[in-house]
C-alpha cells in the first residue's frame, strides 16, 4: 500500500526520521569557510602592508641621508681636487727644472756665521751667489761647503774683493755654481 501525502507543504508533518542532506550542510560550510579565509587574508594583508609602509618609510629617509651625504661628498671632493691641483702644481714646482729647494737646503747647512748673501740667481744649469763676508776663509769654507750638495756639480773660484761698508772692512764675493739636475 502506498500513502500519498496530498498537503501542501507548509501543512505537511515533518517526520524526524529524514536524513540531513549533505548537500544542504556543504553549503552554508564552505560559506562560512570562505568568510572566515577572507577575514584572516585580509588581516595578514594589512599587517603586511602597514610593515611594508613602515619599510618605505625608513627607506626613504635613509635615501635622503644618503642624498645629503652624497651632497657633502661631492663638495668634499671638489674640495680635494682644489687642494691636489694645488699638491701637483707645487710637486711640480719642487720637481722642476731647477732644485731650488735643495740649493737653499745646501746653502743654509754650508753658510758659515760670518757670511751673509746679498743676492741669489739661478738658471738651468747655472746658479750666481753673491755676498759678503768678514774674511776670505769663510768664502772658501762656503764654496766647499756647497760642493757637497748632490745637485751642485762644480763651484768655480771665488770672485773677492776688499770693501768698506759703514766702517767695517767686509769681503765682497761671487760665486758660480753648475747645477746638476737629478
Amino acid at each position: 500500500m502506498t500513502k500519498f501525502n496530498v498537503l501542501p507543504e507548509e501543512y505537511r508533518v515533518k517526520d524526524s526520521t529524514e536524513k540531513l542532506n549533505p548537500l544542504k550542510l556543504l553549503f552554508p560550510v564552505v560559506m562560512v569557510s570562505f568568510l572566515l579565509i577572507s577575514l584572516l587574508t585580509l588581516g595578514v594583508g594589512s599587517l603586511k602592508y602597514v610593515k611594508l609602509n613602515h619599510r618605505l618609510e625608513g627607506l626613504i629617509l635613509e635615501r635622503d641621508v644618503l642624498r645629503a651625504q652624497g651632497e657633502k661628498l661631492i663638495m668634499e671632493l671638489g674640495r680635494l681636487k682644489e687642494k691636489e691641483s694645488v699638491v701637483v702644481a707645487t710637486t711640480n714646482l719642487l720637481k722642476g727644472d731647477i732644485p731650488l729647494l735643495e740649493l737653499f737646503r745646501q746653502i743654509e747647512l754650508s753658510l758659515p756665521g760670518g757670511v751673509w748673501l746679498s743676492s741669489l740667481s739661478a738658471e738651468q744649469e747655472k746658479a750666481q751667489l753673491n755676498g759678503f763676508s768678514y774674511n776670505e776663509n769663510d768664502v772658501v769654507l762656503f764654496a766647499t761647503g756647497l760642493m757637497q750638495s748632490p745637485i751642485v756639480g762644480q763651484v768655480g773660484f771665488p770672485n773677492t774683493r776688499r770693501v768698506t761698508r759703514d766702517g767695517h772692512s767686509l769681503v765682497e764675493f761671487r760665486l758660480s755654481c753648475t747645477l746638476v739636475m737629478p
